[in-house]
């Protein structure tokens, strides 16, 4: 069983790679950044068309360091996923996003299956409702899928509640892929100056959010329908 030093020395390590990773984008990105400062803001296809000069190398480097952000507890993937939709657009942006959280929830619940499922860990009333749904899996579905609710407390729920690889697979993948999209919308928007978008976008986080509710209600509408 790994003890408190190893889980601090992986955090410090994960921490080390992610700068690592860093540098390594900052020296591709940097002459596009220097192109960028010398050209005027308002000749926006430009902008565009430098910032999206990027392939594959960069992209496997984003990935990595979309896992490694979503492995460390209390850093969001945000920091990242937006400046993904900025570089990459809507599409391959959210294929570099869902790949990066995916595999990070996964690498998180594989630790948490060697450590927190001995100890006892706090949660919130959220997770707690998800626990006592008639359909569990939903509300891992929808406990991914809603920003502010942290994936750590979502992957604990996964190893307490046992869940198959199978499912696991299919929740994570499901309840991922909406959030990916709206960050690589919300980065193709503020590089594109799409406000109308960016509102839209506003509004299904607004929707999104909403989700808790039904993490609330559900088992109260399945009883009412059980009974009717």
């Amino acid at each position: 069983m790994m003890t408190q030093h190893t889980k601090r020395l992986l955090i410090v390590l994960g921490c080390l790679m992610m700068i690592g990773l860093g540098y390594l984008l900052y020296l591709d990105f940097q002459p596009d950044l220097i192109q960028l400062l010398n050209h005027p803001t308002n000749q926006r296809q430009f902008l565009v068309t430098a910032i999206r000069s990027h392939g594959l190398k960069d992209a496997y480097l984003l990935i990595l360091l979309i896992i490694l952000l979503s492995a460390i507890p209390g850093l969001p993937v945000s920091l990242i996923c937006i400046p993904v939709g900025i570089c990459y657009g809507p599409y391959l942006g959210t294929l570099i996003n869902t790949l990066g959280i995916v595999f990070g929830n996964l690498l998180v619940i594989g630790l948490l299956k060697k450590t927190e499922q001995h100890h006892p860990t706090k949660t919130n009333r959220v997770l707690t409702d998800i626990r006592r749904m008639h359909h569990p899996l939903l509300g891992i579905v929808l406990g991914y899928m809603v920003p502010i609710i942290p994936a750590f407390l979502v992957n604990l729920t996964v190893v307490r509640l046992n869940v198959t690889l199978n499912a696991l697979m299919i929740a994570v993948c499901i309840g991922t892929l909406p959030t990916a999209l709206l960050y690589s919308l919300g980065g193709d928007a503020l590089l594109k100056g799409n406000y109308h978008q960016i509102l839209v976008i506003g509004l299904i986080l607004l929707a999104l959010l909403l989700l808790i509710k039904l993490i609330k209600k559900e088992r109260h509408i399945f009883d009412y329908l059980q009974y009717k």
